[in-house]
């Protein structure tokens, strides 16, 4: 075959790159053309893989063939860059359990690549060299002559020559140069590649047989190994094949390698024998009975970068267009992440989905991006390894890496783009890097000057340290963007995930290109539900027409086509939004200062003087309170409007007398003025006990299409969280009853019905708009809730004794919180909990003799009712109830659902890593950590004892959860700062028993000030990370224990005009603006949000920041709600953006919301923020 004349996109290089670029770009039926000047098979050096390379494999269909061809699997490397314990990276936290990728034989792997081009449908030559490119003049579409930059304008043609002495030359629309080092392009053309100085370095390499495996016994045997020398000018590699042979190659700067050998005046295998045994002893001594098999193989191994990867029709790809050191294996994962990017953006433009010059800057800011994080985390290694002496990526007293590696896992191997570990760049940079900051705004130009920036600093690798304080912000933002490579390998697509300049990628075979990231197309819509346009039926609307029958009205105007075509008169009517209660009216005021005592009991709030009217209703409480003297523990009874009321809660205790009388009886009192009837109307679940009437359902359940799209929202945004179900067995039941209703059992509906509830109740009222665009969210809400309750009826869920059912109330509660009063709500988890007891959940199935599998879904589901019910009787007042001794079941097993199948035989074998469980059994494992703390305080245990116990929950959890945590990946993100921030709120409630605030020293104050940062910049790094937002319907205000009380010691350091100064107090009211920037804490109906908004303006008025020329929006909005600090809060328009689930806007700022008047506030709505962990206590003697 010869090679063409023509084609629409000519790729230059039959390397990893441009090979991965043609075999897209021809799935997509675009006519390739592929030239490589070597012949295959061709020798290439670089035979250790990463994690990431299965995905890519996997989206081209390549991936079964590398599995089978016998390449040595890889399931991690170890690197030792001290004299420290050597760091292992686990491929099974990217890849799962028995995850692994390969060392390769690169001439093997590089001509299957190339291969698989030419049957995707590319035109493949090999042994054709291209020599010469033409370029017309191109100054449009936006690009346009620049006398300081190279522009040789639009390639159009290409002369080539073969071996055999034929020549020709062919036209083409599009050009990806992958051409390897040579990079004809960036070399010839361009003439824009920079050479990095402080890593030019040589390598030299042979293959060796007969070797000892490395680790011999350990969890990391026979890994690929990598040595720094001892001298530090490099390191080594050592990388075992399939055949037997280990590839042993020493990489170090050429000035001193060239200096060494130079005055050994020795042979070169003799040298590098010479070398190897002198710099590199633990190699060394692997291959001390091993031969050499090849000759002594050397080249220069200079990192460089360039300009610009993209211009007018043209794409650099792989080595190409950047190169950097191999030492984390790197170059095969770039040259992958390159050409993609070259096919998707040359698709883009040829399609029309954005401009030529969009596309181009679109390739060039990714190439940027992934070089320019493996740049940040190869120097920083490299800098520890030149400097041994000192402890950079490690602190002193640690005896490994574990840590610096946790931080720059997603990098090396290849899952992310992102993270470099906290010795890369200066110490105000670590705490972000650490909590991996998401996506943040920032300009194209304030990013290509910050790279640039990074890419001067090549010639010194302390020059990352010369960053100004305002780069380094740009470079976190970059450095902890989300390139998503997740986890899942049908989740490559993930990758669009990553916005540049306002467009994120389409990777799905037959729509790759860009599109806008701010709205989903509608074929993308379609996609998600995995039906055409045509074939989708609409939801079912109330008409009232229709109703009887149960057909659907599509609700065109004036009449839908249904009745239309009867004749009929077609009546419209949306779903009534739910009545207002009428509530009583109970003074701000009053429950603002009830707020304001109990934060000053607690040493967060200074004492004032009380006023006399406190002082009276201080008497009257005690008249109507009748606990017995000298028990602290007794609870309070309150007796008026002809009943009697006890609260027996540490908490609404402490609010104090007439407070409780009044306040708390007015708060729990929402639903007294509504009849009987009324309440069994529009609450089916009173009727499961008064009069209990059956409904069919059947024109309540979604089409399929839409049920197949809210079980993937559930899967996505619900399970994480609240890990209930065993997925492969719901998601069957899903997949074939949905299509099917009238198959479901009485139980299995209320599962279905729940399942779809909660996956509403998480989606945000722009997203419903986008899937169901003829259905508002209120109306999907309301629809299935009266399902869910309704299918509870029906199934008689009080006499149940289906774990399903059980199952099905807990999701249906764990999503209706903020929807019943306190009161109505603890008596429905109540019921939940004896139903559990009949079921006999709350003893552990093992000791039943249960099936494992039972045993898991039964302590799944008990340990969210126990947490479920503690919190709700805690919130009602009513205190939590002792957990009988004889309540033994065990926590649920650190164990992926793919290792969990029903009627499997027993024992189970927990998996230790990461698994979909690890944030359910952290959460679980702090509380219970939380718990021992806070009894250990009670019962007067000194300050080492308990900094003690905080040092043991800091080591386990780090141990068992962190140390398998990805970053990148949302749901292992937010255990981190969850965790971590925890471990932080233990010490700062600590810190706040031993003294108040006005007794404080000035180092006590500076010790909790320190606390009271790490949990606010936790805070704010969830809530800037994009991929978090998904969770939002799981908190209303702070996520992370130990947050109120960071705030408001905060502001409490800010009213004092001398405790915080200079740099502090800007920091601390950039940090309090982002709070109040990223979520709702100025709910005017939350009495709590009242008195801290009352604080902060004190704090405002006492300490501003200097320099601060505009007044932040939150402050306006608490002075126009309460004019001063010292004013009583007045009837106000509150306005404030919010960060809620069914907010449509989730940016950060202040917009103007309104939230009515102070004076019409719910008493009913009060949200405490808080999870009560007592009810855990009797189980810690057994699990703790």
């Amino acid at each position: 075959m010869s090679v063409p004349t023509r084609c629409s996109v000519l790729v230059i290089g039959g390397g990893p790159a441009g090979s991965y670029a043609a075999s897209v770009l021809a799935r997509e039926s675009v006519d390739v053309v592929l030239l490589e000047a070597d012949v295959f098979p061709r020798y290439h050096i670089g035979e250790s893989m990463i994690a990431s390379m299965r995905y890519f494999l996997r989206f081209i269909g390549l991936e079964e063939d590398f599995d089978k061809h016998g390449f040595t699997k890889k399931f991690g490397a170890t690197f030792k860059i001290t004299d420290k314990r050597a760091a292992y990276t686990d491929f099974s936290v990217s890849l799962g359990p028995e995850g692994h990728t390969w060392n390769v034989v690169r001439s093997e792997a590089d001509e299957m690549i190339f291969r698989h081009a030419g049957k995707s449908g590319a035109q493949i030559f090999d042994g054709t060299k291209v020599n010469d490119i033409t370029f017309v003049p191109y100054e449009q579409d936006g690009f346009t002559s620049d006398a300081r930059v190279a522009n040789p304008g639009r390639p159009v043609s290409a002369s080539w020559s073969r071996k055999d002495g034929s020549s020709g030359s062919i036209e083409f629309d599009y050009l990806i140069d992958a051409s390897g080092r040579a990079g004809i392009i960036s070399t010839k053309y361009l003439k824009n590649r920079k050479m990095n100085e402080a890593l030019k370095n040589i390598a030299n390499w042979a293959y060796w047989k007969g070797a000892a495996p490395y680790a011999k016994g350990e969890r990391n045997e026979n890994s690929p190994f990598f040595e720094a020398l001892k001298d530090g000018s490099g390191w080594c590699w050592a990388i075992p094949l399939h055949d037997g042979t280990l590839s042993i190659g020493i990489v170090a700067r050429q000035d001193i390698f060239n200096a060494k050998k130079k005055a050994a005046g020795l042979p070169s295998e003799e040298f590098y024998r010479s070398s190897l045994k002198e710099l590199c002893p633990e190699i060394s001594e692997l291959v001390k009975d091993a031969q050499i098999v090849s000759g002594i193989k050397q080249a220069a191994d200079w990192s460089y970068s360039a300009s610009a990867y993209a211009g007018p029709h043209f794409r650099l790809a792989g080595d190409a267009g950047c190169f950097i050191d191999p030492y984390f294996s790197s170059g095969v994962h770039l040259a992958f992440v390159s050409g993609l990017s070259a096919a998707l953006t040359v698709q883009a433009a040829r399609k029309g989905q954005c401009s030529e010059l969009a596309a181009a800057k679109w390739h060039s800011g990714k190439v940027t991006e992934g070089y320019t994080r493996f740049l940040l985390v190869v120097m920083t290694v490299l800098k520890q390894v030149r400097q041994q002496s000192r402890a950079l990526l490690a602190k002193e007293e640690e005896e490994g890496f574990e840590r610096a590696f946790n931080f720059i896992q997603p990098v090396i191997q290849g899952t992310a783009d992102a993270e470099s570990s906290d010795a890369a760049i200066q110490r105000k940079a670590a705490a972000g890097v650490e909590f991996a900051l998401g996506v943040n705004e920032i300009s194209a130009a304030q990013q290509k000057a910050v790279l640039d920036k990074v890419q001067d600093a090549g010639h010194d690798v302390n020059g990352l340290e010369k960053l100004t304080d305002d780069e380094v912000e740009i470079l976190k933002g970059i450095a902890g963007k989300q390139q998503a490579l997740t986890l899942h390998a049908s989740n490559i697509e993930a990758l669009a995930g990553d916005t540049i300049n306002g467009l994120a990628a389409v990777i799905e075979r037959g729509k790759i290109g860009l599109r806008s990231a701010s709205v989903l197309s509608e074929a993308e819509a379609l996609h998600v539900l995995g039906v055409e346009a045509e074939e989708r039926e609409r939801m079912m609307n109330l008409n009232r027409t229709l109703a009887v029958e149960a057909v659907r009205c599509d609700r065109s105007s004036p009449k839908c086509s249904t009745c239309v075509k009867r004749g009929a008169d077609c009546v419209y009517q949306r779903l009534p939004p739910r009545p207002r209660r009428k509530r009583r009216a109970e003074s701000a005021e009053r429950k603002v200062e009830r707020y304001e005592r109990i934060l000053s009991e607690h040493g967060l709030l200074e004492n004032s003087p009380p006023t006399a009217s406190e002082s009276g209703r201080t008497t009257q409480a005690k008249e109507s309170c009748s606990p017995e003297q000298g028990q602290p523990d007794a609870g309070i009874l309150i007796g008026g409007q002809g009943g009697t009321r006890y609260i027996d809660d540490r908490i609404w205790v402490g609010l104090g007398g007439h407070a409780i009388a009044r306040g708390v009886e007015e708060a729990f009192a929402g639903h007294r003025k509504t009849s009987d009837a009324e309440a069994i109307l529009a609450d089916p679940l009173s009727a499961t006990a008064f009069t209990p009437s059956h409904q069919p359902l059947f024109r309540f359940h979604p089409a399929h299409e839409e049920a197949m799209y809210l079980w993937k929202t559930h899967l996505d945004r619900v399970e994480p969280i609240c890990r209930l179900l065993h997925i492969p067995t719901a998601a069957q039941l899903i997949l074939t009853r949905s299509q099917n209703p009238q198959l479901l059992s009485p139980a299995e509906e209320c599962l279905l019905f729940a399942i779809y509830h909660f996956a509403v109740h998480s989606l945000t009222d722009d997203e419903c708009r986008r899937q169901f665009p003829h259905t508002e969210r209120d109306v999907l809400l309301e629809r299935f809730s009266f399902a869910t309750e309704q299918a509870l009826v029906n199934v008689g869920w009080l006499a149940t004794t289906d774990l399903t059912v059980l199952q099905a109330v807990v999701f249906f509660l764990l999503a209706s919180r903020h929807k019943h009063d306190p009161n109505s709500y603890w008596i429905l988890t109540g019921a939940a909990m004896r139903i559990g007891q009949r079921l006999g959940v709350h003893r552990d199935g093992e000791r039943l003799g249960m099936p494992p599998f039972e045993v898991e879904m039964r302590r799944r589901l008990y340990y969210q009712l126990l947490p479920l019910d503690g919190a709700a009787s805690a919130a009602s007042g009513a205190g939590i109830t002792p957990i009988p001794e004889n309540w033994d079941c065990k926590p649920p097993l650190n164990i992926s659902d793919a290792n969990l199948q029903p009627g499997m035989p027993g024992p189970l074998v927990e998996q230790r890593g990461a698994t979909e469980m690890m944030f359910c059994l952290a959460r679980a494992h702090l509380g219970l950590c939380f718990l021992k703390v806070s009894r250990a305080t009670a019962n007067g245990a000194g300050h080492e004892i308990v900094e003690g116990l905080i040092q043991q929950a800091e080591s386990e959890v780090e141990d068992r959860y962190i140390r398998f945590c990805d970053v990148v990946d949302c749901l292992h993100f937010q255990t981190i700062c969850f965790a971590r921030a925890a471990i932080h709120a233990m010490r700062l409630r600590l810190c706040l028993s031993k003294f108040s605030f006005t007794t404080a020293s000035n180092a006590e104050k500076k010790e909790i000030y320190g606390l009271t940062q790490k949990i606010m910049d936790a805070n704010i790094a969830m809530h800037s990370n994009a991929g978090l937002r998904k969770y939002l319907w799981n908190v209303r205000t702070f996520a992370i224990w130990g947050s109120w009380e960071s705030l408001i010691f905060v502001l409490n350091s800010l009213c004092e005009a001398n405790t915080l100064a200079g740099e502090d107090r800007e920091d601390a009211w950039l940090r309090i603006q982002q709070l109040y920037g990223s979520r709702n804490l100025c709910d005017w109906r939350q009495v709590l949000h009242v008195a801290v908004g009352r604080l902060a303006l004190k704090a405002w008025e006492a300490s501003p920041p200097g320099g601060w020329l505009v007044e932040p929006g939150f402050v306006t909005t608490i002075r126009e709600s309460f004019g001063s600090s010292q004013n009583k809060p007045r009837a106000c328009n509150a306005s404030h953006e919010v960060t809620d689930p069914s907010a449509s806007n989730l940016a950060l700022g202040a917009s103007v919301a309104q939230q009515g008047t102070l004076e019409d506030v719910a008493a009913g709505d009060l949200d405490f923020d808080f999870m009560d962990w007592t009810a855990w206590e009797q189980m810690i003697k057994n699990y703790g």
